[in-house]
């Protein structure tokens, strides 16, 4: 489905017969786990959420609340960040950084790795809050940020008997993000972007808060719980189909409680082997039944500028360029995922590609 609504003009082609039953025999002659019956559900809810579309500019991509839109950002805006942008781009193939095993196709133009918080090296001001206006005398001020300890970076969970400590900082460095404050007419960057020098790129800053304005909707209904009523698609069981291989058999099962067998007997060896055994078992994938539009759950609204008067929202800035050469004339994207650590993932990310 994703692949689909890539597609440009998939709204439209989603109700074309003959472009649909292509679109099913491409997916099922690729070899992927899906049947012609999974495919009527793809399309038939395709067919859905270009109606959804059609309200919202915008639609739910996976099932976890990652949302896109083609119309988020218009034409004009996205001009404008090409020409706002054009002098971090406009340098020396020296100056030029490469984003790792990219074979030299992406470059990164601002990147919150590049001059981090390095615990026990950067220095910060404590007492006062630094905006955008006196960003730049205010470097090599400040006192020096110790390194957390071990307890300090965890995220304790688990019973009253035995917590678990699971690292969520790193005790070497952090992203620095920008705060945005919401203004009448948009959102307001008010302090430091990271490796934007604020006077150079003034342009750029102005530009990226259009951006971020238009893009709070998104936020909004990527942190609603449960935007339709009801799970896509539901199941009770998993089913197994006929293993290669025979099960493992416990041994023990006939052994009396003194049978020396014991003594020779290694249960985690046999655990480690029913356990590779168990994960390997064939599943027999469900057909999904009729699909049903779902009912909009109106109950479940989030509106970040409603919900949270007078806060700031902390945004990290990303920008990178795809040059393409007669030598690498394609660039072939990359997977979905989450940037930084667990205590980043709080936060939503955005990722535009504009040609």
């Amino acid at each position: 489905m994703n692949t689909i609504t890539d597609k440009p003009d998939w709204a439209r082609k989603v109700f074309d017969e003959n472009i649909t039953s292509k679109w099913r025999n491409e997916v099922v002659e690729s070899g992927q786990d899906v049947t012609l019956t999974m495919m009527d559900w793809v399309i038939q809810e395709l067919q859905w959420k270009a109606g959804v579309l059609n309200q919202t500019d915008c639609i739910k991509v996976f099932d976890n609340g990652v949302f896109k839109s083609d119309t988020a950002i218009p034409k004009d805006l996205q001009q404008e960040l090409k020409d706002a942008s054009i002098d971090l781009s406009n340098v020396s193939d020296e100056e030029k950084d490469y984003h790792p095993n990219s074979e030299g196709k992406v470059v990164d133009l601002v990147h919150p790795s590049l001059f981090p918080v390095i615990y026990g090296r950067t220095r910060v001001l404590p007492d006062r809050i630094i905006g955008l206006d006196n960003s730049i005398e205010s470097m090599g001020l400040g006192s020096i940020v110790p390194t957390p300890n071990d307890d300090q970076i965890k995220m304790f969970t688990g019973s009253r008997r035995r917590q678990v400590g699971i690292p969520v900082f790193s005790k070497s460095f952090q992203w620095l993000p920008c705060d945005v404050e919401f203004s009448d007419d948009g959102c307001k960057i008010v302090s430091y972007i990271n490796n934007l020098h604020p006077e150079k790129h003034k342009d750029l800053y102005g530009v990226i808060e259009k951006i971020i304005s238009r893009t709070v909707p998104l936020w909004n209904k990527s942190l609603e719980g449960k935007p339709f009523r009801g799970d896509r698609i539901r199941y009770k069981k998993v089913e197994y189909g006929d293993h290669p291989e025979p099960e493992p058999k416990y041994p023990g099962e006939h052994w009396d409680a003194d049978s020396p067998e014991w003594d020779t007997f290694d249960e985690d060896a046999y655990l480690e082997l029913y356990d590779a055994w168990e994960a390997t078992r064939p599943i027999l994938l469900p057909e999904p039944g009729k699909f049903e539009p779902k009912e909009h759950w109106e109950d479940d609204k989030v509106d970040l500028r409603r919900d949270f008067p007078g806060q700031r929202l902390q945004v990290i800035v990303k920008m990178a360029n795809i040059e393409l050469t007669p030598e690498n004339p394609e660039y072939e994207g990359g997977s979905w995922h989450i940037e930084g650590q667990l205590v980043y993932r709080s936060n939503r990310c955005v990722y535009s590609g504009y040609k």
